[in-house]
């Protein structure tokens, strides 16, 4: 079983590929995914023991033969920065065409794929 253990919820999804359980961990709580499912977002003094029950019970589903190790369900995509009803991504580019920024000093411009 592979098990990722991260310390930003942006840049974790991306560098966890692959586990089958995952803890991305910001602003005091943590959001716990298997096999690229979250499956629950937990206080951070809660953290370690929810990981642990996640854990053991995807250890189970596998010795029952209920998964495989390394299938994942779905893609880890990193919350919206404005909120999980926001439309954070959206607001942020169209905030950024309507004033002509095209990037960030020391960071990368932000794109929108019309398609």
């Amino acid at each position: 079983m592979k098990v990722a253990v991260m310390g930003c919820v942006v840049n974790g999804p991306g560098e966890a590929e692959g586990a089958d359980v995952a803890v991305f961990a910001g602003d005091r709580k943590g959001i716990i995914y298997v096999q690229g499912e979250r499956v629950a977002t937990v206080p951070e003094d809660e953290i370690l023991d929810r990981l642990l029950i996640e854990c053991r019970a995807f250890q189970e589903k596998v010795r029952s033969g209920e998964v495989k190790l390394g299938d994942k369900k779905v893609d880890i995509v990193p919350p919206d920065p404005e909120g999980e009803l926001g439309s954070g991504w959206e607001k942020m580019a169209a905030e950024r065409i309507e004033s002509g920024v095209t990037g960030v000093s020391g960071g990368t411009p932000l794109t929108v794929d019309e398609s």
